[in-house]
């Protein structure tokens, strides 16, 4: 009887402290999935703050003061309030670091994260470099030093062509990336990519071109503006002028935005390519200016550096003192696709950018060297520029600064490859990730 009893209190004493169990757990549980940690120096359950990262490469390890946090992304940390120092590192990468401060309930997103090669990939090109262009495809590399060079760059083929006229300069390809046009001695020369031939148009080009735009149509069809505000339209060879008041073009899809004088006023006006359907945006005072449009958002900037945005027919002010800017064709800005981000640099050595959309301009870097080129990496929240004679990297909270290569000019061929060139006027190939 004693035995059964016994058995009795043993099996409601296993069954108390399973429920016992089920209930703490049950309690864990629920302040975890509340966002509640338990914070063993005060002795209490708190509410927890959230860190969210994606990055690339995925296997990474993540550190939070120091301590590993995880092994992958993307990551949700769950972490008590406080300041932390946050870092994302992969061997053979250069680590990504931030000082983070956690509050309670709050979510910080670090999305898109790039680590960068420690030792960036570098292939030597050509040497004695004179000229170079990316095609508007990125696949093909033409330059200029004793001869013309073909390089592709998939393939890595090399085409040369010895025998070129003095003086050549390249000035532009065509839009489908077939056909380049060059500029030597007062002539002009078509460069047929798939064929390697050089030879001379066959059409009349004006003389002194100040700017030149391909259209889609064909090989001979081109906008040209020369020096003397002359402006014409080629079509299949046939040159035509169209106006001789215009200042500057800019096309943009089916439309052209061009600066013309009209009654002793300058005016921005949008048109078809043959500037019939004319509509004015805004009037400007008398002076230079650098045009600039990406979907349907239009960018102003005049000669004594101040930049502007056209909304409603007037001009709102962005900066003063710029020297030079850059939009984006695509941006992820943290997890959202945001279009046209311009990108801009002061003559303080400062870059910053601006976002049309929250009308919001933003300080992202500044120096006491020279700026002098910036360029962003599309489709990450990155930006590339030159600085003191080194291609750098930086990300768009302005830091984790990274040096690339030493170089004097740099184009972006891809999102992990860009085509430099360095202080011996060497032209290289560098990948810098995976």
């Amino acid at each position: 009887m004693k035995k059964h009893h016994k058995k009795i209190i043993a099996t409601l004493s296993l069954w108390s402290l399973i429920g016992v169990i089920f209930l703490a757990v049950s309690i864990f549980l629920v302040l975890w999935a509340a966002g509640y940690k338990y914070n063993y120096s005060a002795h209490k359950w708190q509410k927890s703050g959230l860190i969210y990262i994606t990055c690339q490469p995925r296997d990474v390890e993540i550190l939070v003061s120091g301590k590993l946090a995880a092994s992958q992304c993307p990551a949700s940390l769950g972490l008590l309030p406080g300041d932390y120092d946050l870092e994302i590192r992969k061997t053979n990468y250069q680590s990504w670091k931030k000082h983070i401060t956690v509050e309670v309930g709050r979510v910080i997103k670090f999305e898109d994260i790039v680590l960068f090669y420690a030792s960036p990939e570098k292939t030597n090109i050509a040497s004695n470099i004179k000229s170079f262009q990316v095609s508007p495809d990125s696949n093909k590399l033409l330059y200029i030093n004793k001869t013309l060079n073909q390089y592709n760059l998939n393939t890595k083929d090399l085409r040369s062509i010895k025998k070129i006229p003095e003086n050549l300069k390249i000035s532009s390809w065509s839009a489908d990336s077939e056909v380049a046009l060059l500029a030597g001695n007062g002539n002009y020369y078509l460069y047929n990519a798939n064929d390697n031939i050089l030879a001379a148009v066959d059409f009349k080009i004006p003389a002194k071109i100040k700017q030149i735009y391909w259209l889609p149509q064909g090989h001979q069809t081109f906008l040209i503006l020369t020096q003397d505000s002359k402006f014409y339209n080629i079509k299949n060879g046939n040159l035509k002028l169209i106006a001789d008041n215009i200042q500057k073009i800019f096309p943009e899809n089916n439309d052209l935005y061009y600066l013309t004088l009209a009654k002793n006023k300058l005016q921005l006006r949008r048109a078809d390519f043959d500037l019939t359907n004319s509509k004015n945006l805004v009037t400007l005072t008398a002076g230079e200016y650098k045009l600039f449009v990406k979907n349907s958002n239009i960018f102003i900037l005049d000669e004594k550096g101040k930049l502007s945005i056209v909304i409603n027919n007037s001009l709102k002010t962005i900066s003063s003192q710029v020297e030079d800017f850059s939009c984006s064709q695509e941006l992820r800005f943290f997890g959202l696709i945001k279009k046209s981000k311009l990108l801009y640099k002061t003559d303080l050595g400062e870059i910053w950018y601006y976002d049309p959309e929250t009308k919001n301009n933003v300080l992202i870097y500044r120096t006491s060297k020279t700026i002098s080129k910036i360029e962003w990496l599309d489709n990450f929240p990155y930006i590339i520029f030159n600085l003191d004679q080194k291609i750098k990297v930086i990300d768009l909270f302005g830091k984790n600064e990274i040096t690339l290569a030493p170089g004097v000019n740099f184009e972006i061929i891809s999102q992990n490859q860009l085509i430099y060139l360095d202080l011996d006027k060497k032209l290289n190939l560098l990948k810098f990730r995976n």
